[in-house]
Formats: C-alpha cells, structure tokens, sequence
C-alpha cells in the first residue's frame, strides 16, 4: 500500500515541496460525496489543519514551529437544472503561526469562490442497480480577501485570508453506486494569477476518492465514508515577473479520511477526520499533523 501511494505521489505533476504554512489563505475547494443532487442547500463548514516545521532536518538541534489554520465558511449549492448546478464558498480565516514562542494571529474574510458544475452523465434508467453521474465544471476566485502583510506576518503569506489574486477553478466530480454502496471521485485543480505584489501562489491540485454505503431509516440517512485525499501544492513565486521561486514553498500529501453524512429531513450534517499517510515536504523539514472538518447543511 506505501508503496502504492509513493508512486501516486511521484507521478503526481510536477508540483512540489512545502513550507511551514501550507495552504492557508488558498485553500481549494473540494465537493466530495454528494447525495440529494437535485436540492439547494446553504451551509456552514469548518476546517482544521496543523503543520510542523523544522530549521534542522535531524528535528533535534533546530527551532520548530507550529502552525493552525481554521476556516469558517459558508457555503452552498443552487441546481438551475437537471444539469447544472452553481456553487459559491466564502470563507473566514483565523491562522495562528507560533515560531520560537513568538505567535502570530492573523484573521479575516477570504476570498469568494465561485463554481458551475455540468452534469455529463446521468445513466441509471436502465439498471436500478446501477447509477452513475460525472460532473464537470470551473469557475472562479476573486480576491476579497484581505492581502496586506501585517504584524509579524511578511515572510508568511500563507497566513494572510486573501491570495490577492484572480484564480482560476476546474472541477470534476464522479461517482458509481452500486444498490446503496459506492465510490466518490472529486478533483479540483486551481490555477493561480500573481497579485498586485507579483507574488504567485503555486498551482494546487486536491483529489478525493472516497467509498461510502448508505444506511436509510424512517425519515433518515447516514452515510458513512472513507477513503483517501491527495493534495499537492506547486512552488510559489516571491516575484513572478523576476521568476523569483519561493524554495520554502510546495508539498504533496496522501490523507487517510474516515468521515460521515448524515441528513434528517431537510437538514444535513457531516464530519471527517484525516491524517497523513504518507507526505512530501521540504525535505521532511515540514509536516502535516491532522486535518478536521466539520458542517452542517439546510436543504430546500
């Protein structure tokens, strides 16, 4: 199995090493399983990641220093059709950066997502065993989100909410349920502009492949899953126009992801945990520790 995902890593594109803030203020936007497809839903999800970093790689004789990021967004879906659906993330971020004692507190709003996915496929008439649906789509991100370096904060601009920058989103989401059992395939691939400070966040690609059973009792659904999640985050640019490459930057991750769905009539509420299984990170001078989330959902 290790050495399974090993090669997922290694032919993952080109993308990679990380730093002791990864992914804070441009964080991707992952849909995952996804039931109930023809209802609206507004929603709240909170997120949850630590990292570890390292000065020396021997972790003994050199500083470390640990980073939280949170995010609280509000989330939600609106299907125009049989086929397609928009969905829109807005989130707030409170990071927390401790380096030799010394913390740093950034928050603030993020930036506005934006997404339309269209539904290629949709072929479960024929067997009612069978059902299958592929959904593709993109969309965007604009920079709402706070990018001013403040406190502490220059030399981390991971911490800061916002990117700065006008970003672009490609989505695909698929999925195979065979009577109430089935497999989940979310990628998310999100490519980035440089800011008005010509710094460039790397290209960052998220993938999800997640199996789940559905259990249904009177007037209720759980949905158990799990499965795993890849992350891999290209180099940032401290200066995209000098072709500065930000060495300290980059990374690429398998999470093993244990989670559930559950709804009740019209509301609808999920939690999953994920820990590494196997990463890739300057080095090993940085590592990622557990990653939660959690939300709940009004369906209308």
């Amino acid at each position: 199995m290790k050495s399974f995902l090993s090669i997922v890593l290694a032919i993952t594109p080109g993308l990679l090493y990380a730093c002791n803030v990864c992914g804070g203020s441009a964080n991707s936007q992952n849909l995952g399983v996804l039931p109930q497809f023809n209802k609206h839903f507004i929603g709240i999800q909170y997120l949850s990641k630590f990292f570890q970093s390292y000065e020396d790689i021997d972790h003994i004789s050199g500083k470390s220093s640990s980073d939280h990021y949170q995010n609280l967004q509000i989330w939600g879906r609106y299907t125009i059709s049989k086929r397609i659906q928009l969905y829109a993330f807005l989130p707030y971020s409170y990071n927390k950066s401790n380096h030799d004692g010394l913390p740093v507190i950034i928050n603030g709003i993020g930036d506005l997502s934006m997404i339309a996915n269209y539904r290629l496929i949709r072929a479960d008439d024929c067997n009612p065993l069978w059902k299958h649906s592929l959904q593709l789509g993109g969309g965007i991100k604009l920079p709402t989100g706070n990018y001013i370096p403040v406190g502490g904060s220059e030399g981390l601009p991971n911490m800061l909410p916002g990117t700065g920058s006008w970003d672009v989103i490609a989505n695909l989401n698929y999925s195979l349920q065979y009577g109430k059992t089935g497999l989940s395939i979310d990628g998310n691939y999100t490519m980035n502009t440089a800011n008005n400070e010509s710094y460039k966040f790397g290209n960052r690609l998220n993938v999800s492949i997640l199996g789940y059973h559905t259990l249904v009792g009177k007037g209720y659904t759980l949905l158990p899953f799990a499965g795993i999640r890849i992350e891999c985050y290209a180099k940032d640019f401290e200066n995209y126009r000098k072709h500065w490459v930000d060495d300290m930057t980059g990374g690429k991750v398998v999470f093993a992801t244990l989670g559930l769905q559950t709804f009740y009539k019209r509301i609808g509420f999920n939690v999953s945990a994920s820990l590494p299984i196997v990463q890739v990170y300057s080095d090993n001078l940085v590592s990622a520790g557990l990653k939660a989330e959690t939300g709940i959902q009004l369906l209308f």
